[in-house]
């Protein structure tokens, strides 16, 4: 029994990281709308696994439980269990220290782009904006309940950071977006390395043909996926790297002075 994060800033390559490690870890084609990776920040986790409404509670409060929900998790599920994160790893203590951490990152230029989609701001503007905000955060909508508990973000940089160099005592293995897509069976043999699963080249060949982006838009065609935004067109959209290099001259030199020394970090500039 373990527990792995698949943890990210939102539009970095989560949903594509976790349908491949689905697929490697069943040997089988992954449907896109499968709940056997839920959100970490999910409510119902709670009901399940320790028969307590998150409602019941302040967000401070339930952040002292979410660990103890995680564990159950991890030991009620044979084999791997994953969990979608795209929280903070603060305050300290929130993740249980034994479990490991795939992080995922993008260039931000692309991940602005991508948000600008998912999350229908008005303007790139808007969205650069967003992504600089150290208060920003997830279902933070006041009035009524959200199916997702808060989530903090910070912003682009403070998010990478954190996750990466941050105060955590979590073993966080790095996948860039670009790499994924660029070096497939190099990044995501690593991961499969990092989980300790057996090196299997036919099962890894599998299982990113089962990933490919061609393969993942022609499912939501027939199915539909219960991820996209209700604004949205579709959700797997070009897949990609470089949508970024398209934007405004102005909203790029802003992403550069916001999140330049993140970027330089990471190899973007």
């Amino acid at each position: 029994m373990s527990l792995t994060l698949i943890a990210s800033y939102p539009k970095s390559g989560n949903t594509w990281m976790r349908v491949f490690l689905e697929s490697y870890s069943t040997g089988t084609v992954t449907d896109i709308n499968s709940k056997s990776t839920p959100s970490s920040a999910d409510r119902s986790l709670f009901q399940e696994h320790c028969g307590i409404s998150s409602t019941d509670f302040t967000p401070e409060e339930s952040n002292q439980l979410r660990t103890e929900v995680y564990r159950s998790i991890r030991d009620a599920t044979e084999g791997h269990a994953f969990l979608k994160v795209h929280d903070l790893p603060t305050p300290k203590g929130l993740f249980p220290p034994e479990v490991r951490v795939i992080y995922l990152v993008r260039n931000p230029l692309d991940v602005l782009v991508s948000a600008t989609d998912f999350f229908s701001f008005e303007s790139d503007k808007q969205t650069t904006l967003f992504m600089k905000d150290r208060q920003a955060g997830l279902a933070a909508r006041e009035g009524g309940i959200n199916v997702q508990m808060h989530q903090k973000l910070g912003s682009w940089s403070h998010h990478v950071n954190e996750w990466l160099n941050g105060d955590h005592d979590l073993t966080v293995h790095v996948c860039r977006y670009e790499d994924m897509y660029d070096r497939p069976e190099e990044t995501f043999g690593a991961a499969v390395d990092f989980l300790g699963y057996p090196q299997e080249p036919e099962r890894l060949k599998q299982a990113l043909q089962n990933s490919q982006f061609s393969n993942l838009q022609r499912a939501e065609n027939e199915q539909g996926f219960h991820g996209r935004a209700p604004s949205q067109k579709r959700f797997f959209r070009r897949g990609r790297p470089g949508a970024g290099n398209s934007l405004p001259e102005a909203i790029r030199k802003q992403i550069f002075s916001d999140h330049g020394k993140t970027m330089q970090q990471l190899g973007y500039l």
